[in-house]
């Protein structure tokens, strides 16, 4: 996969970026721009007549913005895959959340303050990253293709004669595709879910309460971005903030969220292994853990830990993530008790927490 040309489409307004861009993807090994648009229409066209894999696109752009641009290669089956590349500006994040929800691959943030060089090295540092999973995707694509799940049936309790007659919680976790995975998901729980929710998203600072805001909207439960010591209540959704690790604890009779600034595990802060490790013990394993799309293995040791004390977990089933890492872990280690398509993911859970 390492020798495969990259071909890229560059789409910015701004004549600075778009020379930029160009400038960066120069210096990224395997990647070849074919084209440079100024505008989502031309963006479109190019990306249609030229079939590349990776899209840098601007948010803001005339004629046609980066939303309608999305939902344009969505129309037409596009499988070029996009990176948004936008400001972090309090005006931007909402129209960048949307980005990731309608299917953008990930964001790269234009930096503001710094001189030329400076933003071109974060740029260039960022866009690294970016290309590198996206070789991963493509790569994971390539591997050979198993049957499609059979339906499952809805998981059993833990069998602790400390367990309720149900779960007490579902927790879940996504990196790589994963708003536009909840986007599927969480919208489609009942209002009426007898457990909280809590969730582990691997974005930026800048873009978590914007996300929780965007799915509140979508979704007939209340979604939040998770505060320090706020308690956790059935019926409701809580979204790691960006940048730092979710935990809930046991406070007299009820669960508290608890943030910290700890190391990253593996990389990640918020860490989903953090998450279910301490949800494990705070609900006695009587947790329903859903690993959806994302890069590397976060999730697979609290998977391990809850599995352990008789908790239940659910992994996307490999065709429609965009990337195949996360799942793929909890699968192969033989810890899924469910591996189901997407679409499927939220009837599953439904019937397994009533």
């Amino acid at each position: 996969m390492s020798a495969e040309v990259l071909d890229v489409v560059i789409a910015d307004d701004s004549g600075l970026y778009r020379q930029m861009l160009q400038n960066v993807m120069a210096r990224i090994p395997g990647t070849r721009v074919v084209g440079v648009a100024r505008d989502g229409v031309e963006a479109v066209e190019m990306v249609t007549r030229l079939r590349p894999r990776l899209l840098t696109l601007d948010v803001n752009m005339p004629n046609m913005d980066g939303i309608a641009v999305l939902g344009e290669l969505a129309r037409r089956g596009s499988g070029t895959r996009v990176v948004m590349v936008s400001s972090l500006t309090a005006a931007g994040t909402p129209v960048t959340v949307e980005a990731l929800l309608h299917g953008a691959f990930d964001v790269v943030a234009k930096p503001a303050g710094l001189d030329p060089h400076e933003v071109r090295r974060v740029i260039h540092a960022d866009l690294v990253e970016k290309v590198a999973t996206l070789r991963a995707s493509l790569a994971a694509g390539r591997e050979p293709q198993g049957p499609a799940p059979a339906a499952p049936p809805a998981m059993s309790p833990a069998a602790s004669p400390a367990a309720a007659s149900r779960f007490a919680a579902l927790a879940v976790g996504a990196s790589t595709g994963g708003p536009e995975a909840l986007r599927e998901v969480l919208p489609r729980l009942p209002a009426d879910l007898p457990v909280p929710v809590l969730v582990v998203q691997h974005i930026p600072a800048a873009f978590s309460a914007a996300l929780a805001a965007r799915l509140d909207a979508l979704s007939p439960l209340s979604v939040v971005e998770a505060g320090d010591g706020m308690p956790v209540e059935r019926g409701r959704v809580y979204i790691a903030p960006g940048g730092r690790h979710l935990r809930v604890e046991r406070a007299g009779t009820g669960v508290r969220c608890r943030l910290d600034d700890g190391p990253p595990v593996m990389g990640c802060r918020p860490s989903f292994d953090v998450l279910l490790e301490s949800a494990t013990t705070a609900f006695d394993g009587r947790v329903v853990a859903a690993v959806l799309t994302g890069m590397g293995s976060d999730g697979l040791a609290g998977c391990r830990a809850l599995k352990a004390r008789g908790g239940g977990v659910v992994a996307q089933h490999r065709d429609g993530c965009t990337v195949w890492g996360m799942p793929k872990a909890v699968e192969q280690a033989g810890l899924a008790d469910a591996v189901v398509r997407l679409g499927d993911v939220a009837g599953l859970l439904t019937t397994t927490l009533r």
